[in-house]
């Protein structure tokens, strides 16, 4: 499941924040507020990049779903095919510091973005070196997540957005497509069943097909069913507080109540995970 992300350059020297699950099926992070304490000294690490050889990059995940974040109008949100991969000098403001970028081509396939040109090209970071670039490669499809470059006109790639491989991107794509051009608030998420480890995003967790989600408000109830992916969606809400619940079947634990805020054409993403001795988590 992909999150929005606060991204930080610091020195090669830090620690990881322990991911950690909230009752909404969102990860979160131990230890979040030093962190977001580093965000405010943010641009003197920028001021001081010229002069510091070794820098890492390190992003961190916000509590806030995703799908509220592409409310936002977006540049370039689009998936695209990888035709080549370049590279040129760019010179960093204010004091024209030049430093050597990629720039990436692509093939637009699809566009959830203002951008709705046949082929785009993007800047990047060069990979490695503690650098905040992703890996392109030419062939590849990719959700790609841009907006206009500071230092030259195009488009830079959001460092710490939503770029990701395609088949990574499953849930929110679906979302995205799903959402296009519809009115009203939505509210969406995957049940899936632990297995192994328990580690709320791990690939290995199986879907459950045919649980009862129920989406509940002041006025009304309705269930859903998830499909055999264990997605289930509801599009069309009005704003206003909702509770969400799930009824997986009697061979798991009923869950916990999640109340969720929608505001008008915004959307909530509530992901269950459980299983079949301890429940849901």
């Amino acid at each position: 499941m992909l999150k929005p992300y606060l991204c930080l350059l610091i020195t090669v020297t830090f620690s990881t924040p322990k991911p950690v699950n909230n009752s909404y099926g969102f990860r979160g992070n131990a230890g979040s507020t030093v962190f977001l304490m580093k965000a405010a000294i943010m641009p003197v690490l920028v001021a001081l990049s010229a002069a510091i050889s070794a820098f890492a990059c390190t992003c961190i995940p916000l509590p806030i779903p995703a799908c509220q974040q592409l409310n936002n109008k977006r540049m370039a949100l689009f998936v695209g095919k990888v035709q080549h991969v370049g590279f040129k000098t760019v010179l960093l403001l204010p004091d024209n510091y030049p430093v050597k970028k990629q720039v990436v081509t692509f093939q637009v396939m699809e566009s959830f973005g203002t951008a709705k040109d046949a082929n785009l090209s993007v800047t990047d970071w060069v990979p490695g070196n503690g650098s905040c670039a992703f890996p392109f490669a030419e062939g590849g499809t990719y959700l790609v997540d841009a907006s206009p470059a500071q230092e030259e006109n195009g488009l830079q790639l959001n460092s710490c957005g939503y770029t990701a491989e395609a088949g990574e991107a499953e849930d929110l794509l679906r979302f995205l497509r799903l959402a296009r051009g519809k009115d009203g608030a939505t509210i969406f998420g995957t049940v899936k069943e632990y297995v192994g480890e328990k580690n709320f995003v791990a690939k290995r967790n199986k879907a459950i097909s045919n649980a009862a989600v129920m989406v509940s408000s002041a006025d009304a109830q309705r269930t859903l069913v998830t499909d055999s992916s264990g997605w289930y969606l509801i599009r069309n809400l009005d704003a206003g507080e909702y509770v969400v619940r799930l009824d997986a079947g009697p061979e798991y634990h009923p869950s916990q109540a999640n109340n969720v805020v929608l505001s008008r054409g915004g959307c909530a993403q509530v992901d269950f995970r459980t299983d079949r001795t301890t429940g849901l988590r």
